[in-house]
């Protein structure tokens, strides 16, 4: 399912988003006393810096090792300005699940990823592209540890705008996204042939589209909730046509009937079957 594809992505689309600070905690290294910005209360931190101070802050390019409650939490390699991350670098966090540590390599700002860069995480997610604050911002490449792919545009770290999914499954979709979900027009191949073109929302095929079954059949017409509902066209395998209201995808009301040998006829459908 590209559903659980996207959910697949975006499971990974947190990792190493530093949340922005709502405070300034500073932690001064043990040894020389300069001081190193923290994002959380430094009372279990430990940080020491390898390079120059400059006005008591960190400054210059240098390494630095973060230890919390005796055990290793982070390290950079790269710039550093009045304390924080600015400039080019490479950042080790420790992943949530203790599993290991999360790598990214950018451009940081105020300690916050800022630029173009790339991120291996623990458990095998990568990702390549742009952040603004933090988050995911702009083009990026995102593939999760199970080979899903997502190639597209993001904003505030999730996919949005407009891209292409790839699940393992076979699922493919092109199209527009927003806050991570399928929104706007799109195209969506399912692995058994299946196939939908046409506007979604949250997730789901909604408004005008054409959506062609495995059997050969093709529905044209209304769409909401993921299903045919509304006015539309419905032309079997074998060159018949049901033209009138679909509800929840199967004729309902009085219906137009349209032979292949082109008889029509006026029909009236209950719940997907004739009554009259």
């Amino acid at each position: 399912m590209i559903l659980r594809t996207l959910a697949l992505v975006l499971a990974g689309s947190g990792f190493l988003s530093l949340p922005a600070a709502a405070e300034d905690y500073w932690v001064a290294d043990p040894t020389t006393g300069c001081e190193i910005w923290s994002d959380t209360p430094t009372e279990t931190v430990i940080a020491t810096w390898s390079g120059s101070c400059a006005d008591g802050k960190a400054s210059g390019i240098g390494s630095l090792v973060w230890i919390e409650g005796g055990e290793l939490v982070g390290t950079y390699r790269g710039a550093m300005l009045g304390g924080k991350l600015n400039g080019p670098g490479i950042m080790q966090i420790k992943a949530e699940d203790g599993s290991g540590f999360d790598q990214i390599e950018t451009i940081f700002a105020d300690g916050e990823p800022a630029g173009p860069g790339a991120v291996l995480a623990a458990n095998g997610d990568r990702f390549q592209g742009t952040f603004t604050g933090g988050a995911k911002d702009g083009f990026g490449v995102l593939t999760d540890a199970e080979g899903n792919f997502y190639e597209g545009t993001f904003k505030d770290g999730q996919p949005h705008g407009f891209g292409y999914l790839k699940g393992v499954d076979g699922e493919t979709y092109l199209g527009e996204l927003a806050a991570g979900a399928l929104e706007g027009e799109g195209l969506l191949l399912h692995a058994n042939g299946e196939f939908y073109a046409g506007g979604f929302k949250a997730g789901l095929a909604d408004g005008v589209g054409r959506y062609e079954d495995n059997t050969g059949g093709i529905y044209a017409g209304q769409f909401s909730a993921g299903k045919p509902n509304g006015i539309g066209n419905y032309l079997t395998v074998d060159g018949t046509a049901i033209q009138g209201r679909f509800v929840d995808q199967k004729p309902d009301g009085m219906v137009l009937v349209t032979a292949p040998d082109g008889t029509q006829t006026v029909e009236t459908w209950q719940n997907g079957e004739k009554v009259q």
